[in-house]
């Protein structure tokens, strides 16, 4: 989600296990997902509803049936309940970023969301825990032969990126796994009493090249908001809602319950029927 965040359009990650992997050369088995990118959330539902669907191919695949959505889209959210993190994802955003959300949650209430205020426990670790352990381990191993026949081959920063998930042992990875399995829990509990969690897709706007000399350190910053949920296999899409510094986009992101994208397409559906920022262009 931050890729389009950063680039002003609006893109989805689905549930793993929601649209095969087949074909397709994964960082990691169980972490990635192929997901849509579009200006609007109508047709990235509709690029969705044309990709999705179990594959016995796909080890990761989920027979989970999606039916006919695409009638639903403007249904509207009246009395969805929308969980507002407070805590670590609303924290040291840049101010314009925190004005588009602040704009944009209040977008969501008067379309009749209902927002809740919640706490997300042991989220300023989720991305240590899971990206920067699990992930990076994952790409080594399914790197490893290159990394070690061919390194010439591969280039520097990339190379850099992989080597990452060298050190990281069995008991490391182990220990990664079992604190993401209770991390999954505090979700399910979650969503129980939220439908939706939204939050700023990331806290900065894109950074300047020139600001951004080390990727993985790079990475990081801007990552930090999404890499939880995605390891949790949620669906979750970045919408536009504005510009910060620079002119540069901002995104809301939009996280639903495992294998529920329809609901989560009515919210952003709902959103983009309210604003414009989904047409509009960062500046030159």
């Amino acid at each position: 989600r931050f890729p389009a965040a950063l680039c002003g359009v609006t893109g989805l990650r689905p549930s793993v296990g929601r649209v095969p992997n087949t074909g397709s050369i994964a960082c990691s088995v169980d972490f990635d997902t192929i997901g849509p990118l579009a200006y609007s959330v109508s047709d990235v539902a509709r690029a969705f509803a044309a990709i999705a669907g179990y594959d016995p191919e796909d080890p990761n695949s989920v027979d989970a049936p999606l039916g006919n959505f695409l009638p639903t889209l403007r249904d509207g959210i009246a009395g969805v309940r929308v969980g507002v993190p407070r805590n670590f994802y609303f924290e040291g955003l840049q101010p314009a970023v925190a004005e588009r959300l602040r704009e944009a949650l209040a977008v969501l209430e008067r379309a009749g969301a209902t927002l809740v205020d919640v706490t997300v426990e042991d989220a300023e670790v989720a991305q240590a825990r899971t990206g920067f352990s699990l992930l990076v381990a994952d790409m080594a191993q399914y790197h490893l032969d290159r990394i070690e026949t061919a390194p010439e081959a591969i280039g520097p920063e990339v190379l850099r990126r992989l080597r990452l998930g060298l050190p990281v042992s069995g008991v490391q990875y182990a220990e990664s796994r079992r604190w993401l399995a209770a991390w999954k829990l505090r979700f399910r509990a979650l969503f129980e009493r939220v439908d939706l969690i939204v939050t700023p897709t990331t806290p900065i706007v894109a950074p300047a090249i020139a600001d951004a000399a080390d990727m993985i350190e790079a990475t990081k910053a801007v990552s930090r908001f999404t890499y939880g949920f995605g390891a949790l296999g949620l669906p979750a899409m970045t919408v536009p809602c504005g510009f910060g510094a620079h002119g540069l986009p901002v995104g809301m992101q939009i996280v639903g319950r495992w294998f529920e994208e329809p609901l989560v397409f009515r919210a952003g559906v709902a959103f983009q029927a309210a604003t414009d920022h989904h047409r509009r262009r960062p500046a030159p």
